[in-house]
């Protein structure tokens, strides 16, 4: 993998940016509005377990490595947290509440993440968290999800996407560095992603209740959902690597563009 580049794009949200990034499309507009409050949640979460494993790591390459994907985790959380503070003041008071709620419950997972389970534990969980979130961003790049994005979403939703391609390896690599081993990962990267799916649809709701979805939306997610399936089961099998992924020019191009943004 190519060196980790630290990027610290700066993103304006006017008070008038729509609750629907994809105004023709509901269903994934409510998901991206739950994928940017989570965020912050599972990347302040993803730092702390790092900042455990690196006191263990020998390897200089995986360090550095570990050291620039905690920084690039940083200024997620910190550009979605702006993004996040204007999303919640959109949503009706009932909505908003419920929403606050369910965010206070998954910190309080993840508080507990922290102080009581193993190590390994949390390397397996943060490694199925990257997994699914490299077979996503893929996904919606091969796929176009993002074209129809309003401009104020589009710039923050494909810097973060591309990012988590580009940091696919890290996780991966941090956990086979504690001996992680196929079933353990198996078993505990399912874990964390029927746990973080939980939630997920748990804050799509509030903005789906908001923007009043029907049946009859049309959505990404119908019409491409044997593709993200497929990319989803790649990562389960015991040969799966992250290292073997070859990159979309168009993501290279999209972590160019950032990169000139300093």
């Amino acid at each position: 993998m190519d060196k980790l580049t630290i990027r610290q794009p700066e993103f304006t949200f006017p008070d008038d940016l729509p609750l629907t990034p994809d105004q023709t499309d509901k269903l994934y507009s409510g998901f991206l509005c739950a994928v940017s409050i989570v965020a912050p949640q599972i990347e302040r979460y993803l730092i702390r377990t790092m900042s455990r494993a690196k006191q263990e790591i020998q390897d200089p390459e995986v360090l550095d490595d570990l050291l620039k994907f905690s920084q690039q985790e940083a200024n997620h959380f910190r550009s979605h947290d702006e993004l996040n503070d204007l999303l919640r003041s959109k949503l009706s008071e009932k909505n908003r509440q419920k929403l606050l709620k369910h965010e206070a419950s998954l910190t309080e997972d993840y508080r507990y993440f922290s102080n009581t389970r193993s190590l390994n534990f949390n390397l397996a969980y943060a490694e199925g968290f990257e997994s699914a979130t490299c077979a996503i961003s893929v996904w919606g790049f091969k796929n176009d999800t993002l074209n129809n994005i309003h401009p104020d979403w589009k710039g923050i939703m494909e810097w973060h996407l591309a990012e988590e391609i580009e940091h696919r390896t890290v996780a991966f690599d941090v956990y086979h560095t504690f001996k992680g081993h196929y079933l353990h990962r198996l078993f505990f990267s399912s874990y964390a992603q029927i746990h973080l799916l939980k939630y997920l649809y748990r804050f799509a709701l509030c903005f789906w209740e908001e923007l009043e979805i029907t049946e009859k939306n049309k959505s990404v997610f119908r019409k491409y959902f044997w593709s993200l399936l497929g990319h989803y089961l790649a990562t389960i099998p015991p040969w799966y690597s992250p290292h073997k992924l070859k990159v979309d020019d168009r993501v290279n191009l999209i972590l160019s563009k950032y990169s000139t943004q300093q």
